[in-house]
């Protein structure tokens, strides 16, 4: 129990008071530096939870539209898949009134030589006509 005593007295010498309150600083220094990375994380945090609440709140407002929205759009979707078509079937038949106009070109075109060929042959006729009406007039005069 002595020696115990003894090892104790020695500890509250100046020397090891020295190296102890030493060792106490540097220990609170650390414990302060701790304390004040945590507090900054711990602000951080809030900050990342104020951010978070702040973007919810802002899109709490949206939620009551959103299913009118989901709506709206299959709606428009419909329409869009209509006018598609529509689209479509117009520029078919544009193609189709492209063709026939094309067609009726040639067809005029073959008509104008089918009548220049008809005018040739009434004027042949005709010709036919009068030589064979001077043939047969000269034969009666016989």
């Amino acid at each position: 129990m002595l020696s115990s005593i003894s090892s104790k007295v020695h500890l509250l010498e100046e020397d090891n008071l020295d190296k102890l309150s030493a060792r106490l600083q540097i220990l609170l220094q650390t414990l302060d530096k701790v304390k004040e990375s945590s507090s900054s994380t711990e602000a951080r945090e809030l900050e990342k939870v104020n951010e978070l609440y702040e973007l919810v709140k802002k899109w709490d407002t949206c939620v009551d539209s959103l299913p009118l929205i989901v709506d709206r759009l299959y709606t428009l979707q419909e329409l869009h898949q209509q006018a598609m078509e529509f689209s479509a079937s117009l520029k078919a038949l544009e193609s189709a009134q492209n063709e026939l106009g094309q067609n009726i070109g040639g067809h005029s075109q073959l008509l104008t030589e089918v009548q220049k060929t008809f005018a040739v042959n009434i004027d042949a006729i005709k010709s036919n006509i009068d030589v064979l009406g001077n043939r047969i007039d000269a034969l009666s005069k016989r």
